[in-house]
C-alpha cells in the first residue's frame, strides 16, 4: 500500500473521532531511546502512531489544590473525565492496530493508561515523548505535552506497528519560556526550572505522594492552560 501519510491520519482522526494524530517513522526519528524501548514490545515495528482527546477545559477549571472540610471537590470529576477519554482512545488505538492487521502490518494497541513499573514510575513507553517526535506538541516544565490547540489538556494513547508511515511535521514552539506558572502553583514543590538539555525538572515520587494524600491535583495544567490563554489576549 506504499506509505502512509497525514492524509490517512487525518481520515482516521473522523473515523474514530479523535482531536490529534501524529506519526513518527522509527528509523527516522534519531531517537536511541524510541527504539530501545519501541523494540522489545514489537521488533519489527518501523512506526508509532500517537493519538490525542482533549480534556474538557470546563473539567480543568474546577481543580484546586485544596478543599474545604464538607466540601466537594471540583477535581474529583477529572478522573471520570479522563476514564472517558481513555475508553474512546482505547477504541481508538484498537481499531486503527485492526486496520493495519488487516492489511498483513502487525501492530500493537498501547491503552490510554500505559502499564507502569511503581518503583520507579517509569511506563513501557512514554507516550509524551512519542507526541513531542511526532509533531503533536511540546514537553513543557510540567511533564506534560502542551499542543497548539489544547495546550496541555489532552490524554495520549500510542499504535505500535509495522505500518511505514511519513513523519509528521514537528512543533518547535517554546510554550514554557518567561512563563513559570506551575513551578510557581505546584503545591507539592515538585516542579524546578530544568536546565541543559532537560525538557522539565520534575519529582515524580513527592507528586504521587501528594496525590495519594487523596486529592485529585492537576493544578499544573490548570495554570498552564490559563497562562496560555493569558498570553493568547496579549
Amino acid at each position: 500500500m506504499g506509505v502512509f501519510d497525514g492524509r490517512f491520519l487525518d481520515e482516521m482522526k473522523d473515523k474514530l473521532e479523535i482531536e490529534l494524530a501524529g506519526a513518527v517513522a522509527i528509523d527516522k526519528a534519531g531517537s536511541v531511546e524510541l527504539q530501545r524501548r519501541v523494540s522489545p514490545l514489537l521488533p519489527t515495528a518501523r512506526s508509532v502512531v500517537v493519538f490525542a482527546k482533549e480534556i474538557y477545559r470546563e473539567v480543568v477549571d474546577l481543580l484546586r489544590p485544596t478543599s474545604e472540610a464538607g466540601q466537594a471537590h471540583g477535581g474529583d470529576l477529572l478522573p471520570v473525565h479522563s476514564e472517558y477519554l481513555n475508553g474512546r482512545l482505547n477504541r481508538g488505538v484498537h481499531e486503527l492496530a485492526a486496520y493495519f492487521r488487516q492489511r498483513g502490518y502487525r501492530s500493537l494497541p498501547l491503552p490510554a493508561v500505559a502499564p507502569t513499573d511503581q518503583r520507579f514510575l517509569e511506563g513501557l513507553l512514554s507516550y509524551k515523548h512519542v507526541a513531542q517526535l511526532a509533531g503533536i506538541g511540546r514537553i513543557g516544565w510540567h511533564s506534560m505535552v502542551i499542543t497548539r490547540q489544547f495546550g496541555p489538556r489532552v490524554r495520549l494513547a500510542c499504535v505500535v506497528t509495522e505500518a511505514p508511515f511519513e513523519p509528521s511535521p514537528h512543533a518547535f514552539e517554546d510554550f514554557c519560556s518567561g512563563c513559570g506558572a506551575c513551578i510557581e502553583s505546584c503545591p507539592a514543590g515538585s516542579l524546578q526550572a530544568p536546565g541543559g538539555a532537560e525538557a522539565y525538572s520534575m519529582n515524580k515520587f513527592s507528586c504521587r505522594t501528594y496525590r495519594q494524600a487523596g486529592l485529585t491535583c492537576s493544578v499544573c495544567m490548570k495554570v498552564c492552560d490559563e497562562a496560555l490563554r493569558a498570553r493568547q489576549r496579549t
